[in-house]
C-alpha cells in the first residue's frame, strides 16, 4: 500500500468515524427532543385535564344557581305574588347533552331536566294566560282553596318540595 493510498484509507476511516460521531450525537439529541417533547405532552395534557376540571366545575356551579334561582323564584310565590321573577328565572339551562354527560350522572342529568321540566309546566300552567302571555293578576284569596291564588300558593309549595329533592339528587 502506497502512502497516499493509506492517508486516503486513514482520511476515510477518519471521516466515518466523525460521522459516526456525528451520528450519535443527532440521534441523542433527537432522543431529548422526543422526550422533551413527550414531557410537553404530558404536561400540556395534565393541563387540559385541570382546565377540564375547572370548566366542569364551573358549569356545574352555573347550573346549580340556574336551579337556585328557580327555587327562589316559586319559593316567593307561595306567600305572594312577585310575577317579575318568575319572568326573569330561567326556563332552560342551555348545555347540550355532551356537556351535560361531562358534568353529571345519569341520575344528576335527569334530576337537572325534570327540574327545568317541572318548572316550565309550572309556569305553563301557573303564569301563562291561554295566549301565552304574562299574568301578573290571579282572582281570588288566599283563604279560598278553590281560587287561582290559593291554587297558585299551593302549586308553588309542592314545587318548591320537590325542588328541594331535585337540588339533592343533581348535588350527590
Amino acid at each position: 500500500m502506497s502512502i497516499s493510498s493509506l492517508i486516503i484509507f486513514i482520511f476515510l476511516i477518519g471521516n466515518t468515524v466523525l460521522l459516526f460521531i456525528l451520528l450519535i450525537k443527532q440521534n441523542k439529541q433527537a432522543n431529548e427532543r422526543l422526550h422533551l417533547i413527550a414531557l410537553m405532552q404530558k404536561e400540556r395534557k395534565r393541563y387540559n385535564s385541570e382546565k377540564n376540571k375547572e370548566l366542569v366545575k364551573e358549569q356545574r356551579t352555573h347550573m346549580l344557581l340556574l336551579a337556585l334561582r328557580i327555587r327562589e323564584a316559586v319559593d316567593k310565590q307561595t306567600e305572594d305574588i312577585h310575577a317579575r321573577v318568575i319572568e326573569d328565572a330561567p326556563l332552560a339551562h342551555g348545555m347540550s347533552n355532551e356537556e351535560m354527560a361531562g358534568c353529571f350522572s345519569t341520575k344528576q342529568a335527569l334530576a337537572v331536566e325534570n327540574l327545568f321540566i317541572l318548572f316550565r309546566h309550572y309556569v305553563d300552567a301557573y303564569w301563562l294566560t291561554d295566549q301565552k302571555q304574562p299574568k301578573n293578576l290571579f282572582r281570588g284569596t288566599k283563604e279560598d282553596p278553590t281560587s287561582e291564588l290559593s291554587q297558585l300558593h299551593n302549586a308553588s309549595r309542592q314545587l318548591v318540595k320537590k325542588i328541594d329533592q331535585l337540588l339533592i339528587d343533581i348535588q350527590k
